[in-house]
Parts: structure tokens; C-alpha cells; sequence
């Protein structure tokens, strides 16, 4: 893409006329390069938590700028790309078409699931591995350990179903069934959608989504629903779907009231950011919290209005503003941001799922190079930090040269 940043030739008068624009200019592609550069930052955020000790970048990503996590950045960015492809699909191939590819990829999330949550079983009876990284999950806050596949002496029989019905694997991955089941479902929200019935299906999403608050369950008993129920998360990808399927009317809207709705974007950005700095995260050195709001009082608050299995309406509310506020950023200062960092953001954000993939061997290897802790003592900290690029340089470098591109979707 080719931006245009000032004339060629500088005028003859007048020089303090000329002006230079740092603005978003998009191309004749299908491609909105904002979204792979937010992609990109949530890709990193999973690198960083998943690499679990504690360095400099988790005094960002560990939901310090509001109480809002690369999953919900993933799941909305995810719908919203689908809805801006489907409706070109739906014009040129019709909803038939148009579902079918839809369809495609959720067969190829399926299969790629399949295969890194077996390949880690497999991985595990190798005896000189110390794979629990990847077989089990632990809840520091609660001090409990939980297993992620069957244990010994499972039959045959059960352990292939538990496998086929995504109840078993790397935690680290298990989103990956969340959207699997958003694609299979996709193209009844695509039908509302194509015949302008979008109040339906945000009404028919929101009824989902308080019938769960109300009485939650697990309607597809997949490992994902414990961290990601399915009718609570829906509620971010159908909105993500509609608005992408409606771009040009909601950019339309925003235009009309954009000095409103970015300054209340800007106020609310900073309270959450507040408010999540006040977190009492023991693993936070007391020098990155504040302490202004008290622990039970920011327990209180942040369990009824801000959960993130459940999604709480201030949560929800969180994830909007920063939507706003990062695309408002990226828009308004693109040429200096991708100069400087959209050669790194860009292709991780195009290569998501081919980093999903990769980045469960890089878990499993780092545990067994770098001690896991989260102590905030200044030589860990250096030496985590280090660890955590090294992690990210090794995941660019893999999407930059297309290792196994081949074989492993992206």
C-alpha cells in the first residue's frame, strides 16, 4: 500500500501552508491494515501471558489499561472481519456461497484443534518432557491444579470422544473451539443480517447472553466453555459480526457525532484505566498499584460488573471504548505507527492463527530454558524480560520466512 504523506515537490510560496497528513489512507484491497495492527498487539498479548513468569510487559498486558484481555479483542476483530467479507460474498455468490466458506474455516479451526491438542497428548508420554505447561492448567490465585486430558487407565473409546468433542487440551488453545463453534453458526446470523433484520439477531444475542447470567450452562460441554461460555461470548462476536456486515452506515454514524463520542471514549478510556490500576493482584508490585480504591470495594466491583467469564456490562463497555480509542489512534497517527512498529504488528496480526498453532511448542520449550516466576526482584525481571522478546522475535521470525505455512493454517 502506497500512502501519500505530501506532494513531491515542496511549493515555491507559501511553505507554512503545507501541511502533512498522519492519517489512515486505505487501498483498493480488502484489507483495513488497522485491524491486522490491533490483531497484532492481541497476538502478543497471548505470547506474553502464555509464557507465564512475570517481566516488564506484563506491567502492560495484564489488563493495566482497563479490564479488558486479547481474547475479546480477538473474538470482536474476528466477527467484524468476517461481516465486512460476507457481505461482498453475499453479492457476488449469494448467502449459499457465502456460507460454505464460512463453513470451510470452521472445519479447518476444527481440524487444526484436533491435531495440536493430540500432538500434545502425544508429546506427553515422552518421558524426558515435563509437558504439565500444556496438560494441565493452574489457578495461582486459587493454588489449584487442574488436569486438561483424561488420566491413566482412561478406556479407548472415551478418551477419542472427550478428543473429538474438544474436552481435552492445552488451555492455551481452547479459544480456538470458541470460535469454531462462532463459524459453524455464523451463517444463520449472516441470513438475519442479509435480509436487514440486524435488531433480530443483536436481540435474539443479547437474550443469549442474560439467559446465561441468569442460568449459565455449557450447551456444547467443551473445554473452552469453562473460560469462554458460549452464550456469554457470542454477544462480542455477533456485535463484531453486524458491525462489519454494516461498516460503511457505522462509520457513517460515527463521523456524524465522531468529536462526542471520541472525547467520551477518551474519559471513559482513563477511568477504566484507573479503576484497573487499583487491581490488589499480588503478583503486581505495590509500586505499579494504586491504592485509592479499597481491595474489597475493587473485589465487589470488579466481580459483578467487570468478570471476564462472564462478561460483565462494564466490561463490555470497556471493550468499546478501547476499540474507539485504539482505531481513533491508529487512524489519526498511522504513518508514524506504521513506520515505526507496523513492520512487527502487521504480519502477526495477518498470521493469527499460524501463531495460535506455534505458540504451544515455544510454551513448552521456554518452561524447560526459563525458571517460572512471578517475582518483580530487578535481575528476574531483566532476565524475564529478555526471555519474553527472545519469544517474540522467535514468532515473527517463524510468520517473516512462512515456517510450515504449508501445513499449518493462517
Amino acid at each position: 500500500m502506497t500512502t501519500q504523506v505530501g506532494p513531491t515537490v515542496l511549493p515555491a510560496v507559501a511553505p507554512s501552508a503545507e501541511r502533512v497528513s498522519w492519517a489512515y489512507v486505505g487501498d483498493a484491497s480488502e484489507r483495513d491494515l488497522r485491524v491486522d495492527f490491533m490483531r497484532g498487539l492481541a497476538t502478543v498479548s497471548v505470547v506474553i501471558v502464555h509464557v507465564e513468569f512475570f517481566s516488564l510487559f506484563n506491567f502492560l498486558f495484564w489488563e493495566r489499561i482497563g479490564s479488558v484481555s486479547s481474547a475479546e479483542f480477538f473474538v470482536v476483530l474476528s466477527g467484524f472481519v468476517l461481516g465486512q467479507v460476507s457481505l461482498k460474498r453475499v453479492s457476488q455468490q449469494g448467502l449459499q456461497g457465502a456460507s460454505w466458506k464460512i463453513w470451510d474455516r470452521a472445519v479447518l479451526l476444527y481440524r487444526n484443534l484436533l491435531a495440536v491438542n493430540l500432538l500434545a497428548a502425544l508429546v506427553a508420554q515422552v518421558p524426558i518432557w515435563d509437558t504439565t505447561p500444556l496438560t494441565t492448567f493452574v489457578d495461582r490465585g486459587a493454588n489449584a491444579v487442574y488436569s486438561l486430558y483424561p488420566g491413566p487407565g482412561t478406556d479407548l473409546y472415551v478418551w477419542i470422544g472427550r478428543w473429538l468433542l474438544l474436552r481435552m487440551g492445552p488451555y492455551q488453545v481452547q479459544v480456538l473451539g470458541l470460535y469454531t463453534c462462532f463459524f459453524v453458526c455464523a451463517p444463520a446470523a449472516l441470513y438475519l443480517l442479509s435480509k436487514g433484520r440486524v435488531r433480530w439477531l443483536l436481540t435474539l444475542s443479547w437474550v443469549g447472553y442474560f439467559a446465561q447470567r441468569a442460568a449459565p450452562s455449557q450447551p456444547t460441554g467443551a473445554m473452552f466453555e469453562y473460560a469462554f461460555p458460549l452464550l456469554t461470548w457470542q454477544v462480542l462476536f455477533v456485535h463484531g459480526l453486524a458491525a462489519g456486515y454494516h461498516r460503511e452506515q457505522l462509520l457513517a454514524f460515527y463521523s456524524r457525532w465522531r468529536k462526542l463520542l471520541r472525547s467520551a471514549a477518551l474519559v471513559l478510556a482513563a477511568a477504566f484505566c484507573f479503576f484497573a490500576l487499583n487491581s490488589p493482584n499480588r503478583f503486581i508490585p505495590e509500586y505499579a498499584r494504586l491504592s485509592i480504591i479499597p481491595e474489597d470495594v475493587f473485589s465487589s466491583v470488579s466481580g459483578q460488573f467487570f468478570s471476564k467469564e462472564q462478561l460483565g456490562l462494564l466490561r463490555l463497555l470497556n471493550i468499546a471504548v478501547l476499540l474507539v480509542v485504539c482505531g481513533e489512534l491508529l487512524t489519526c497517527a498511522w504513518v508514524p505507527l506504521r513506520a515505526g512498529l507496523g513492520w512487527f504488528f502487521i504480519p502477526l496480526g495477518q498470521a493469527s492463527l499460524y501463531i495460535f498453532t506455534v505458540h504451544v511448542p515455544l510454551v513448552l520449550i521456554t518452561s524447560h530454558l526459563v525458571p517460572f516466576g512471578y517475582t518483580t526482584e530487578a535481575p528476574a525481571l531483566l532476565r524475564n524480560t529478555v526471555a519474553h522478546m527472545l519469544c517474540l522475535a522467535v514468532v515473527w521470525l517463524l510468520v517473516r520466512y512462512r515456517v510450515l505455512f504449508r501445513w499449518i493454517p493462517h
